[in-house]
């Protein structure tokens, strides 16, 4: 193939090779070994973060060939540098005739007789031989060595910087040959630095005419004051009526005012319990106040103080650590009853010899209410030698809501077994001990247990009762998709299959050890109580749930007593999909512009998978397109395997100053998943000249995108994709504003960057289903050149108006280390920061300084490692997931441009949980009877296909946005709605 040829054939797959050219997860050829295979991508793999469809394709669905972006094997770079012989282009060593020569074609037989001439028929007349002349000349084929003739449009074939496809220059020449001098057009921006595209402030355009460019016109600049009350950012420094008091509470946006429509709200108002952050402080609610339930008058006195309850939620909980009146205990000098009087009507004398030291201990402190945890108590009651006291009576009364057993006796030791009830609160235990028919009185100790509020079910992990197991753990298990309890599931605490426990109350206050398991099997409610009135279940725990045809969920230093733990079935049905077929319309213009023009079909995502962008992750599934047909070329393009959810109109272009047509390419999903969704397309374009060179020298997925230019959007809203749909049409109805940037700085060493500016069509805070509105990218060579300093590149929104009325807007700056340069253990890695608050229906520019560390990952037999996460510049980790999981692999036929592809989607099989960071997981040893232990819980390898593999991934997170998150009393749907920043990294198991 010629170098023209192949310059066209990668420009015609320029979109193709986005996504795919140096990417983590370039595809997988059918033929290839689990050796051969890339890691899949670390990208779009969170729960919920799919994309199409309520949930989205699945996370690694679109993974694109590994060959893709790339000229066929037979088309070597030496190849490329001579067209094939049936070219009409001669070779360049070729004297061209002129157009009047006649003659036989070289390879004719000429017999000796017919070269026989008379001698009459040579007699030429002398004006016969008159021949002007340019006729006689043998054109040169390429006089100035651009790789452009005459006969190809080259005005100036003696100056090798004039001819088709060059740069035109502000000279007064025409240095492209198109017949125009001059006249082109170039931005211009007189702005202070990284004020061009925020706020009110855009740049202009300056043309050129007879040889020099004239003034920027339409360029907006920073005005000189925000002007208040306008909504809009006039001094172009991010914030829109900083220095503004819009709602006159004496505080402005740059003082702090996070709602300066409200006068209520802002950072000198007082927190209410109400569910919104009054004083801008960032934590809503938690605040406390002084409660008691006690008889009026009564609190103060004696023994009875007031406690205090907390704002969660908008509703505060109840009171803790209050003490109210209750029944007088003789002998004790207190006032129990809070009436002023210390044993009123006591006779101390019926146990002169008590002592009123004796012990008295509680096996738990606190219980969680509605969990039927148990607790036993009981007193050793002596005289003060420490012997029995005959005659002696002993009572253990409780003020409070629970119920417990009889008193027992063993020896002088006095007993009850404590069942927790429903009401949270305190409950005060006291002993009394009476003599011969006298009085009781009260011995000194008087333990008091706390009763937590019982944990909500619901079907994300939560975690939650007290802050310590403390003796009993009440475990939920359901179905991670249906929410319905798992009957059978099985839970175990601690590192192995131990007998630890001591279940029997009697049998602790004797003093006896525990024998029973540390696991148990839930039951028909999907739950599982275990109990240990001992010292085993006590402190930070490693809990670990799992069921038979479901994975393995761990939790890593639980610090609680409740907890729901949602699996994901190991082996779910193929999820159902839709076939859908249409195009993209109203592009702004398809001229012959030197752009070529593109788009891309997409469903939802979350955040999750924002954070850790891949556009590889958003490709679909490959088919073949035949992208020039006319033109010089055209027959020299075969078709080429295309993501299936690129949209490319039909354009006339030129390559290298040849002009051909690019055609059609309509979007096509064969896989998108079945339910309802909103289908969004982004269009933009891409110097086609530039692309070209870019990708015949090896350009990476990075410099690609750097080229492209995202100008349009369209959606269709809230459709139900319950059954293949062809012929669909998605207006770009929108231009997007190119109003908005991201500033990074201090990435992972050796990183391309990506900024992604997305909406969420839920508003609010980025906790929605997502959409993309803005890309660009920066390679590691351009980060590396700004160090210390930091990255800018322009970003795009779309208003919040029409079909996006009430979108809300989420910036992430994404660092992906990837390509060979990179070390191999940190090939694949991804640090993202994500920024809900600087990016408005106005644009806005955000800022990320504070990249989470690359990490490696390695395993030795079940000890999972990777490198320290946090550093200097970022914030501390709040949790870690590390999970192994299965990749399902499955052929499909792109058409006969390719040979088969792999698709593959991930099935978890162990996914566990961490506070903060540990720096490794040595996953626990099954018992026997758990399902799966002979295969140390994975999916038994022969009974899978054999292209199937065993992977594994570590992601850790802060969550900015959710800073009062707590491991253990939280609900892990906070680590979407409070994250702030994450990173990845997948390996081979």
């Amino acid at each position: 193939m010629s170098r023209i040829g192949g310059a066209v054939w990668l420009v015609a797959v320029a979109l193709a090779a986005v996504g795919c050219e140096d990417s983590p997860n370039p595809g997988i050829r059918a033929d290839a070994g689990i050796g051969d295979a890339a890691v899949p991508d670390a990208g779009m793999t969170f729960d919920g973060g799919q994309i199409g469809g309520d949930q989205g394709p699945r996370p690694d669905r679109g993974m694109p060939p590994v060959d893709m972006g790339r000229p066929p094997a037979d088309m070597a770079t030496g190849d490329m540098a001579m067209p094939p012989a049936d070219m009409s282009v001669p070779p360049a060593d070729m004297a061209t005739p002129p157009a009047d020569m006649g003659g036989p074609p070289a390879d004719m037989a000429v017999e000796p007789a017919d070269m026989a001439v008379e001698p009459a028929d040579m007699a030429v007349e002398p004006a016969d031989m008159a021949v002007e002349p340019p006729d006689m000349m043998v054109a040169c084929r390429d006089c100035d060595g651009d790789g452009f003739t005459e006969a190809q449009g080259d005005c100036d074939d003696l100056n090798p910087d004039i001819f088709p496809g060059a740069e035109e220059l502000c000279d007064g020449v025409d240095n492209d040959c198109d017949d125009r001098v001059d006249g082109q057009s170039e931005a211009c921006y007189a702005g202070p630095p990284g004020t061009n595209g925020v706020g009110i402030c855009q740049q202009g355009v300056r043309v050129c005419r007879a040889g020099a460019f004239g003034a920027c016109e339409g360029e907006v600049l920073p005005a000189a004051a925000e002007v208040c009350g306008n909504g809009r950012d006039d001094d172009c420094d991010g914030m829109i009526d900083d220095g503004c008091d819009r709602d006159g509470d004496g505080f402005t946006v740059a003082e702090g005012d996070c709602n300066d429509d409200d006068r209520a709200i802002n950072p000198g108002a007082a927190e209410i319990c109400d569910g919104i952050d009054n004083d801008c402080d960032r934590v809503t609610d938690g605040m406390r106040e002084a409660c008691y339930s006690g008889a009026p008058g009564t609190a103060g006195v004696g023994v009875c103080r007031m406690g205090t309850r907390t704002c969660v939620a908008g509703m505060f909980g109840g009171c803790a650590d209050e003490v109210v009146p209750g029944p007088e205990a003789c002998g004790n000098d207190q006032d129990d009853d809070c009436d002023g009087n210390v044993d009123e009507d006591c006779n101390v004398v019926g146990c002169p010899d008590l002592d009123l030291d004796s012990p008295v201990v509680l096996s738990s402190a606190c219980l969680a209410a509605g969990s039927q945890a148990r607790a036993a108590i009981f007193a050793d009651v002596v005289d003060s030698q420490g012997n029995a006291i005959p005659g002696i009576t002993v009572d253990i009364q409780a003020q409070g809501q629970v119920d417990m057993t009889p008193v027992g006796r063993i020896g002088n030791r006095w007993w009850r077994r404590i069942n927790v009830g429903n009401e949270a609160g305190q409950v005060r235990f006291t002993v009394t001990a009476s003599c011969n028919g006298a009085a009781p009185l009260a011995l000194n100790t008087s333990p008091v247990l706390t009763i937590a509020p019982g944990l909500e079910p619901g079907d994300d992990i939560a975690t939650g009762g007290c802050g310590d197991p403390d003796g009993n753990l009440e475990v939920r298990v359901v179905d991670a998709n249906t929410g319905l309890p798992i009957q059978d599931a099985r839970v175990m605490v601690g590192s192995q299959g131990e007998d630890t426990f001591q279940r029997d109350a009697g049998q602790f206050v004797r003093g006896v050890a525990g024998a029973s398991p540390n696991r148990l099997a839930t039951a028909a409610d999907g739950t599982a109580r275990l109990l240990d009135f001992g010292d085993a279940l006590r402190g930070e725990q490693i809990l670990t749930v799992g069921a038979e045809d479901y994975e393995y969920v761990s939790l890593f230093g639980l610090d609680a007593s409740q907890a729901v733990i949602p699996l994901r079935p190991i082996a779910p049905p193929a999820p159902a999909t839709v076939s859908l077929a249409g195009d993209l319309s109203n592009f702004n213009s398809l001229a012959a512009d030197g752009q070529t023009d593109a788009g891309v079909v997409l469903g939802s995502f979350n955040i999750q998978g924002l954070a850790v962008f891949g556009i590889g992750s958003l490709l679909g599934r490959y088919d073949c397109w035949d992208p020039i047909t006319q033109g010089f070329v055209g027959g020299l393009v075969n078709e080429v395997p295309t993501p299936g959810n690129l949209m490319v109109p039909q354009q006339q272009e030129v390559v290298f100053g040849t002009p051909v047509t690019i055609e059609r390419h309509s979007f096509l999903f064969t896989d998108f998943l079945r339910g309802r969704d909103d289908l969004v397309g982004v269009s933009g374009k891409m110097p086609t000249q530039e692309l070209a060179n870019l990708l015949l020298n090896g350009g990476s997925l990075a410099d690609t995108i750097s080229l492209l230019t995202l100008r349009e959007i369209g959606v269709l809203r809230n459709q139900d994709f319950n059954a293949d749909r062809a012929g669909m049409s998605i207006p770009l109805s929108e231009d997007l504003a190119a109003n908005a940037g991201c500033d990074a700085s201090n990435l992972p060493a050796g990183a391309d960057l990506f900024c992604v500016i997305a909406g969420d069509w839920e508003g609010g805070n980025g906790n929605g289903r997502l959409f993309p509105m803005g890309l660009k990218s920066a390679t590691a060579a351009a980060v590396n050149a700004a160090r210390p300093g930091a990255v800018a590149l322009p970003l795009t929104t779309v208003p919040a108006q029409g079909p996006f009325n009430g979108i809300g807007y989420v910036g992430a700056a994404v660092a992906r280390l990837q390509g060979d340069a990179v070390a191999e253990p940190l090939r694949g890695a991804v640090s993202g920061v994500v920024d809900r608050r600087a990016v408005t229906a106005q644009g806005g520019r955000f800022r990320a300084s504070t990249f989470f560390n690359a990490t490696s990952l390695t395993r030795v037999d079940r000890t999972f490692s990777w490198d320290e996460i946090a550093n200097a510049n970022s914030p501390d980790v709040d949790t870690c997931r590390f999970e192994v999981y299965r990749q399902i692999r499955e052929s499909y036929d792109p058409g006969a441009c390719s040979n088969n592809l792999i698709d593959g989607r991930d099935e978890p099989v162990w996914t566990v949980y961490t506070d903060g960071d540990p720096g490794e997981v040595a996953l626990p040893t099954l018992p026997a009877d758990f399902p799966r232990a002979r295969t140390f819980g994975y999916v038994n390898p022969g009974a899978t296909p054999e292209d199937d593999r065993l992977l594994m991934r570590i992601t850790c997170m802060a969550l900015g946005e959710a800073p009062d998150f707590d491991f253990d009393a939280g609900n892990f749907r906070d680590l979407v709605n409070g994250l702030t920043h994450a990173t990845t990294n997948a390996r081979n198991y």
